[in-house]
């Protein structure tokens, strides 16, 4: 796919250029006057820009939709073919100029607003972390090297070829251009149904347009017999809002995958999607789990605080999974009727002799996110049993309350604990990082802690943590040290865009040579004397 996308490139690029120099040398020969010339240059100019503006904001997106990637495609070649044609059979120089300033024109008005941000598409199906480096190879190397070959080409071959005839050449190359685009858009949507397959299609953050082929794929894949298919193509689906799924995913309800039933239920679960509650309230008693707190949490989204008196039968639910799943929308979905119905429930969940009870009482406090309900946590924290400590850590994560953040710390030296600590602490973000680089830079500090804060800052990610661990290169403990490389590496591999502080990390090798060197030179001395 991506060979036919970089051929199509460098077919292009000798079409534009013999256009645009058609165009230069036969305005040229039209107007002998210098004026003349340059007044013809500036109305063209100004009249393409705006036509251009006006297409790429009002018709693009809609023919994309409409007509899918494939027209798109073929409209610039087709008119450039069009007007190749008119100019070789033009047989006044009054008709070549208009063949080839109608060619010009389109080329500028076209390319820029419905071809180039059509061609952007082509590089939907590749996986998001190759895609970046395909367009890189493409358009950084190879498009600008076909773009120099092509002048060269043009030198060779306006020392023997007119001007007007220059077209057949257009045309030559126009013809290969539309059979590549024909073949692109096969393996696009090959591409495309193998990429959902994978679940290796990244639409979310897009701001390209998201055309009928893709939407046809993704149908494909939703009404067919693969569940993974179809599973991976819900995942998608927020990324097209302007088409109405509620349809398809709807007739997923009914799916022998549990997978796929929870998902399809949580989709259809927005806010007044009322269509869907009734529908969705019959899983409220489903046999399997999942299901069931899907259900709970989609309903209680549609329905708000009038699903009260559904629900709040359900916290008294032998389950602690669908019990905190109730709890806990109806303190977020019920309004103030809803946490008065559910705060005693919460209360005794957490005080629970059964430590289900407890992890579930977490899960609530987890699911609400409300950071000054941090004070049963304290408790949660230092509970005798580890699920319980777990859910509570996790908990903590989604809370990010200052005051537990010292207690998570401590989670760091426990091995049954430190996993989920970690993860933990990062979300609290920026928050966390000035807290952790004191640590970090506290020699005095227990080392089973300090070992672990490298990977909670690269873990949050931003220059800031990365300043804090470069400045922190100089600890002596090489087991932290090498942690603190091991994660600078890692952060700098994934995101392109922090930047290193060149000097430090220059003079932190010279002291690393420099102190190897010593280790050197003081065993080649003194080693036969230690042995």
């Amino acid at each position: 796919h991506l060979i036919t996308v970089a051929a199509s490139l460098v077919v292009i690029s000798p079409v534009v250029i013999i256009v645009d120099y058609q165009f230069m040398i036969t305005a040229r020969q039209s107007f002998g006057d210098e004026n003349t010339l340059a007044a013809f240059f500036g109305s063209f100019f100004i009249y393409t820009g705006v036509a251009a503006f006006l297409l790429q904001f009002f018709i693009t997106n809609r023919l994309l939709t409409r007509y899918g990637i494939l027209f798109a495609l073929l409209f610039l070649p087709v008119i450039l073919l069009v007007t190749s044609v008119g100019m070789l059979a033009a047989s006044t120089s009054k008709w070549v100029l208009s063949a080839a300033t109608f060619a010009k024109g389109s080329d500028n008005v076209i390319r820029y607003s419905i071809n180039n941000p059509t061609f952007e598409l082509l590089y939907m199906p590749v996986p998001a972390k190759f895609r970046s480096r395909a367009k890189a190879l493409i358009e950084g190397i190879i498009k600008p090297v076909a773009t120099g070959l092509s002048g060269l080409l043009i030198l060779s071959l306006v020392t023997f070829i007119s001007t007007k005839h220059l077209s057949i050449v257009v045309i030559v190359m126009i013809s290969i251009w539309i059979l590549l685009i024909i073949r692109a858009r096969k393996q696009y949507m090959l591409s495309l149904a193998d990429t959902i397959k994978r679940k290796k299609l990244d639409l979310h953050g897009s701001t390209l347009p998201v055309d009928d082929s893709t939407v046809k794929a993704l149908e494909l894949a939703l009404l067919g017999d693969n569940e993974r298919n179809a599973y991976n193509a819900l995942e998608l689906l927020d990324a097209v809002p302007d088409k109405n799924w509620d349809s398809i995913v709807g007739s997923l309800l009914y799916s022998k995958s549990i997978g796929l039933k929870k998902r399809a239920i949580e989709y259809l679960g927005r806010e007044e999607n009322i269509e869907y509650a009734d529908v969705i309230s019959a899983f409220l008693n489903d046999k399997d789990p999942e299901v069931r707190a899907a259900a709970f949490s989609s309903y209680c989204k549609i329905q708000g605080e009038s699903g009260l008196m559904t629900i709040h039968k359900y916290m008294k639910d032998s389950d602690p999974q669908i019990k905190s799943i109730v709890v806990a929308n109806m303190i977020h979905c019920g309004g103030i009727d809803g946490i008065l119905m559910a705060a005693d429930e919460l209360k005794s969940m957490l005080g629970n002799d059964d430590w289900r009870m407890r992890l579930a009482g977490a899960k609530v406090l987890e699911r609400i996110k409300v950071k000054q309900f941090y004070h049963p946590l304290e408790n949660l924290l230092q509970d005798e049993n580890i699920h319980v400590q777990r859910g509570a850590i996790q908990a903590a994560g989604e809370i990010k309350s200052p005051f537990l953040l010292p207690i998570l710390v401590e989670k760091l030296k426990q091995g049954k604990t430190k996993r989920v600590a970690t993860v933990s602490l990062s979300k609290y973000g920026n928050d966390a990082i000035k807290p952790l680089a004191s640590i970090l830079e506290n020699i005095n500090y227990e080392s089973e802690i300090r070992i672990h804060i490298p990977k909670i800052l690269r873990l949050i990610g931003t220059q800031e943590c990365l300043n804090v661990l470069i400045n922190s290169l100089n600890i002596k403990n090489n087991r932290i040290r090498n942690n603190i490389i091991s994660e600078v590496s890692h952060m700098v591999l994934s995101n392109r865009q922090l930047k290193l502080n060149i000097e430090k990390i220059k003079n932190h090798i010279e002291a690393e040579t420099k102190n190897y060197y010593q280790q050197i030179i003081i065993l080649s001395v003194f080693g036969n004397k230690i042995n």
